[in-house]
């Protein structure tokens, strides 16, 4: 918004001067509530620990400050490019564009896993998500990118050590059974630590939903009441209209923060019994992929005992989710 033009109210005849000196005071407290508003939305792009960006037919158009630190890029360097150059082949490109636009027609939103090359060439694994602002136009959309490559890195390593350790028991089975039962014992224990990991994860999706939905969500709805109480006050009808136009994209900030909250971790997996929990499973997977499931149960079913690990839970029914979902999409590929 252009800075108003100084006047020289002794020029002016007293019967308009207080209109004038009316106008310039609102137009000083908008640029100044503008002003709060893009502090606001700074500091809590620089919060959130993943990168956040705007995509327009794979077209980097915005990004905020963590996406120049996963990739090494500036954003002088990311702004207005092809987002082929996070991509180390185009074969890679095209299969993250084929599977999660394809995932967006279906659900305006898609997700995937993928290896970016950084500016200095070093290859990161990267979790993306992205949801479209219309179903009718996928390729305009926000995404966000997680940095995994510390977590892929543990499973890698997690997997050879479990490929080692089972190899030595094949080959130490009937000469050194003590041996083979220690190892046995080491290989449970990695099975729990996998477990472990698994509600690491589980848990760490839960934290960022709760920081999207209280600070990001949060922010902008008090954002928007402010913004709809100053609309109200204003008379100029054009800046009444841009106040408006503000507070819808306001408004779809606040609809997609919590999409990607209700798919990072859905609240009924950490409110509702363990009965609840499947019964809802299997009407979602009715809804959302077409796919029939009948439950039934004893009626004075308890909610299992899972011991230290209780949140399995919650990652038993999001595993579960998965599989009816990978399902559903071979039946339609066959």
């Amino acid at each position: 918004m252009a800075d108003a033009i100084p006047l020289d109210y002794h020029f002016i005849p007293n019967s308009y001067r207080g209109m004038y000196m009316d106008r310039d005071k609102k137009l000083n407290e908008i640029a100044a509530e503008k002003e709060h508003k893009e502090s606001i939305f700074e500091t809590t792009m620089k919060a959130v620990p993943t990168g956040i960006g705007l995509v327009d037919n794979r077209i980097l158009m915005w990004v905020n400050e963590r996406m120049t630190e996963i990739t090494g890029y500036s954003e002088q360097e990311l702004i207005e490019k092809s987002s082929r150059m996070l991509y180390g082949t185009d074969e890679e490109f095209e299969r993250v564009g084929k599977i999660k636009y394809g995932q967006i027609k279906v659900n305006c939103i898609g997700s995937i896993e993928t290896r970016w090359q950084k500016k200095d060439g070093s290859l990161i694994d990267v979790f993306l998500q992205t949801r479209a602002f219309k179903i009718e136009q996928p390729t305009r959309a926000i995404f966000s990118a997680l940095d995994i490559t510390e977590k892929k890195r543990a499973e890698r390593e997690l997997q050879k050590l479990k490929d080692e350790l089972e190899r030595r028991v094949e080959i130490r089975t009937v000469e050194f059974s003590e041996a083979n039962e220690k190892l046995l014992e080491m290989n449970a224990k990695l099975r729990k630590l996998t477990s472990e990991l698994a509600v690491v994860e589980e848990r760490e999706r839960r934290s960022l939903a709760v920081c999207l939905h209280d600070n990001v969500g949060q922010r902008l709805a008090a954002s928007k009441m402010k913004l709809d109480l100053l609309t109200g006050m204003i008379e100029n009808n054009g800046l009444k209209s841009l106040c408006s136009e503000i507070s819808d994209e306001v408004r779809e900030s606040i609809i997609d923060i919590r999409a990607i909250t209700r798919e990072l971790s859905p609240p009924v997996l950490h409110e509702l019994s363990f009965k609840e929990s499947i019964q809802w499973l299997a009407e979602n997977m009715n809804e959302r992929y077409g796919v029939t499931v009948l439950f039934q149960s004893e009626p004075e079913i308890k909610n299992p005992d899972f011991g230290p690990f209780s949140r399995r839970t919650g990652i038993d029914i999001k595993c579960g989710e998965t599989c009816a979902g990978n399902k559903d999409k071979n039946h339609s590929e066959e």
